[in-house]
């Protein structure tokens, strides 16, 4: 019997993520079919896509998930940022998610705003959850 190391049986996907090479021929079962039955290919294509995302929601609660998941862009530059301030800062006083640089801009650098911002106003902040630590 010859040894064989847990590394020697993982392969490295497309994704840059390691999985057994049992889960991947579950991945690739579509690939395999005789049958060139529509139904029955359908039917492949979709287990295959749910365990794509069954794989990358697994992932991100793992933390191996791409570092911009969950992400908004700032109203302003369209920055994409993991913290944004709620604030109103010009005459439509609609309320907007502005990045940090943004903020400071918008507001004059003060919390409650100043005589030189009369249209700022602080509404809270927003945190991306899914941030890496």
């Amino acid at each position: 019997m010859s040894n064989t190391n847990d590394e020697d049986n993982k392969i490295r996907t497309h994704e840059e993520e390691i999985i057994d090479s049992s889960e991947l021929e579950s991945y690739l079962i579509y690939e395999d079919i005789i049958d060139n039955d529509s139904s029955t290919k359908e039917k492949a294509d979709r287990k295959a896509a749910k365990k794509l995302k069954k794989q990358l929601r697994r992932a991100k609660r793992e933390g191996r998930a791409d570092p911009s998941v969950g992400q908004k862009e700032c109203d302003i530059c369209t920055k994409k940022v993991d913290l944004l301030i709620r604030c109103t800062h010009d005459e439509s006083l609609q309320w907007k998610l502005i990045c940090g640089k943004c903020w400071k801009g918008a507001s004059g650098g003060v919390v409650d705003g100043d005589s030189d911002h009369p249209y700022y106003k602080y509404g809270g902040l927003w945190k991306n959850r899914h941030a890496m630590k």
